[in-house]
């Protein structure tokens, strides 16, 4: 091996042994505080991650401040393995009333797998990226889209929990919800029927407005 080579090889271990220590120090009481929080909480709720949460508030604040010229899609609401229109007819008369927004119904359900787990927000996140799939395929015949998940207990009908999801055209999140026993206006409304749940979404909606 000629000098110069060697010159270059114990210059490249040396920078290589300085980084090793630098990082062995650097972790040595174990990653940021900040980071093993981030990846707990992803891994525990399937969230996405903090700028995808800061894009979705950026949105919301984007479609409060034109809606008075756009228009919103509701879709059949999911109830178990069932899409309901009636619900979705409903609900969309609900937001018209309250809001006075231009609101319609979709004529074709959309169907979603979404997986089932013991753990609310991984189901509202899976809920959330299915819907959000479907209209990236398939853009939506509005500038906003909702779409309507209730949870009730096939045992005795009780509902144990509401979500819903707004996109814009492009299907990008605007609002990722959920409620149910823990939630006052759930208390306050305290649903008994998929009817009831069109009420909780309308509530909930109004209270993103008026924040």
């Amino acid at each position: 091996m000629s000098p110069k080579i060697e010159r270059i090889c114990a210059i490249a271990v040396t920078g290589i042994c300085i980084l090793a220590v630098w990082s062995t120090l650097l972790w040595a009481s174990g990653p940021p505080p900040g980071l093993v929080a981030e990846a707990i909480a992803l891994t525990d709720s399937g969230r996405p991650a903090k700028s995808e949460r800061e894009a979705i508030q950026g949105r919301l604040r984007e479609m409060k401040a034109s809606m008075a010229t756009r228009e919103l899609v509701v879709f059949p609401v999911r109830l178990g393995n069932e899409l309901s229109q009636e619900n979705a007819v409903h609900l969309a008369e609900l937001i018209r009333e309250g809001f006075g927004w231009r609101v319609e119904v979709a004529d074709t359900p959309l169907p979603l797998e979404v997986a089932p787990n013991r753990s609310e927000q991984k189901v509202l996140w899976g809920f959330a990226r299915a819907f959000q799939a479907q209209l990236r395929e398939n853009s939506p015949p509005a500038d906003y889209a909702l779409l309507a998940d209730y949870h009730l207990s096939p045992r005795d009908g009780r509902v144990m929990a509401v979500h819903f999801v707004v996109c814009d055209r492009r299907g990008e999140w605007v609002i990722v919800d959920f409620s149910n026993s823990h939630h006052a206006d759930f208390r306050r409304i305290s649903p008994t029927s998929a009817s009831d749940c069109d009420r909780l979404v309308a509530s909930r909606l109004q209270g993103y407005w008026d924040d």
